[in-house]
């Protein structure tokens, strides 16, 4: 090979090289979250909408999205997304008996790159009452609760075990509910102490059976307080020596 095929032959190869760099993949995204605010889940389906715009030297193309749970569809934009042009995808929600707050991931890829775009859904679903009769069927006033009777089985005594109960608000103000109870062996925990509208709270009830008089079946009791609502909740324990 003579010197000026050589330095031929380098100088394509060098052209080569760089022509990859100069027409990287580059886009520019409105959007990576997108808040539903409060959904009513009567009303069905909710749509959300992402845009990205191609900044680069060449054509963009989604090759796939994948949503992070069974609740979420998608649609995309198909084919080339040219230098200049938008490219959007649609991400529809359903709701239907999900009450309460979510988040969401959303995984999109593009053609030549090996990392996801990670986008992101949130927003509270406000429950139909078929969902509250559903999952929450002890209702007092706002709030309603997976039930009203623990069961805490049968326990040796000196033992400690705890149950939950779940609690959902569906009314438009943020209510804070104080748990009580005349026996030393009950203590509660609710989490968050204030419930948001729409959302719910995690009532955690633990028993310390060394404070319970006696062997055999025994029903305690505690009371929650809100906003002139009171709610009965009967706790169970069968203790044996």
């Amino acid at each position: 090979m003579t010197l000026k095929k050589l330095h031929l032959f380098f100088f394509l190869l060098l052209f080569l090289s760089v022509l990859p760099l100069e027409a990287k993949t580059k886009v520019e995204w409105l959007n990576t979250e997108y808040d539903f605010g409060l959904i009513q889940e009567s009303n069905g389906p909710v749509e959300g909408l992402f845009r990205f715009v191609n900044k680069g030297g060449k054509p963009v193309y989604i090759r796939e999205v994948k949503p992070s749970c069974g609740c979420t569809s998608v649609n995309f934009t198909q084919g080339q997304i040219k230098k200049g042009d938008v490219g959007e995808i649609r991400v529809t929600f359903d709701a239907e008996n999900r009450p309460g707050k979510f988040d969401k991931g959303i995984h999109v890829f593009l053609k030549d790159e090996a990392m996801p775009i990670n986008l992101r859904i949130e927003g509270t679903v406000i429950a139909s009452p078929e969902t509250l009769q559903l999952f929450y069927p002890i209702e007092r006033g706002n709030l309603h609760f997976d039930t009203d009777t623990i069961k805490f089985g049968e326990m040796k005594r000196g033992l400690r075990r705890k149950e939950y109960i779940d609690i959902y608000n569906s009314g438009t103000e943020p209510l804070t509910p104080h748990f009580s109870s005349a026996s030393n062996a009950l203590r509660m925990e609710l989490e968050p102490t204030t419930i948001p509208p729409g959302e719910g709270g995690l009532l955690t009830i633990y028993l310390d059976s060394s404070q319970v008089m006696g062997l055999g079946e025994r029903t305690l009791s505690l009371k929650g307080e809100w906003d002139n609502e009171v709610v009965e909740i009967t706790a169970k324990v069968k203790l044996v020596p």
